[in-house]
């Protein structure tokens, strides 16, 4: 009887505007990624979890979506997320890659706390790859196609911070 529903629920959210397409469709409307390293890793996209404000000590939800060439070990790079102020001011993110190759359908997500002394203004991001076998140096995995600086993919104006206040905290649900 499950099967037989499965028909039934498709005709029905296609008669409600609903259009189903297959992943490979689904991949060539994405358009190209964000950025693309050396090591053949991809970063898909990201979103930054919405909100009225960003104060200091805020926390927010920011979700990564990387893909991972066929066979490469997610162990093989880390990645760096700087978000810097114009007067440079600097906080970071940094996180493994996800354990399967591809995750457009599993994005990585990430808790990102607003430090208590983040100062109002507007941030950029830079997002990179780092050879963990290095951390000492902290060894950039090259960019090969994206808007970079220091060998790092630049997002200009990635985020606003507000002046002081009170902090927002996650909800429990994350949403």
């Amino acid at each position: 009887p499950t099967v037989e529903a499965v028909h039934l629920i498709l005709e029905r959210l296609t008669r409600e505007g609903y259009r189903f397409v297959t992943l490979p469709e689904l991949v060539r409307q994405a358009g190209p990624p964000l950025a693309e390293f050396a090591n053949g890793v991809r970063l898909l996209g990201l979103h930054l979890q919405a909100a009225q404000a960003n104060r200091p000590g805020d926390t927010r939800y920011l979700r990564y979506f990387w893909e991972l060439p066929a066979g490469a070990r997610p162990e093989c790079a880390r990645a760096f997320v700087h978000f810097e102020s114009a007067d440079g001011f600097r906080f970071q993110d940094d996180h493994d890659l996800p354990p399967r190759g591809d995750v457009r359908d599993l994005p990585l997500e990430q808790v990102l706390v607003i430090p208590e002394n983040a100062p109002a203004g507007s941030y950029q991001a830079l997002i990179g790859l780092f050879d963990p076998d290095r951390p000492e140096v902290k060894y950039r995995v090259p960019v090969r196609a994206a808007a970079q600086r220091r060998n790092a993919m630049l997002i200009p104006d990635f985020m606003e911070i507000s002046n002081p206040g009170r902090a927002a905290k996650l909800p429990a649900d994350g949403n």
